[in-house]
């Protein structure tokens, strides 16, 4: 598993990720693309426990993907799909 620095970045809806993408095919595949590039191969240290959706007071949709780390820890990663969702 790639070494990380504790980051507020998609932490939550101020901070989301955001996925620009065409369907909600390629935005889910840049998500993953996402937490790969953070946090290294799925399933070598690390795997996606949840994925819940979330619909933001400002209209907006978030993805929230709770990345489950070997060591017991979790993490919650919001993405802002608003892009794609529904598409």
């Amino acid at each position: 598993m790639k070494e990380f620095q504790e980051t507020s970045e998609g932490r939550g809806v101020d901070t989301a990720i955001l996925i620009e993408a065409k369907d909600s095919f390629e935005g889910v595949d840049a998500e993953y693309d996402y937490l790969e590039e953070r946090f290294g191969p799925l399933g070598e240290g690390w795997d996606v426990q949840a994925q819940t959706l979330k619909p933001g007071e400002d209209g907006r949709q978030y993805d929230i993907m709770t990345v489950q780390f070997e060591d017991g820890k979790a993490m919650d990663i919001y993405f802002d799909i608003s892009s794609f969702y529904g598409k």
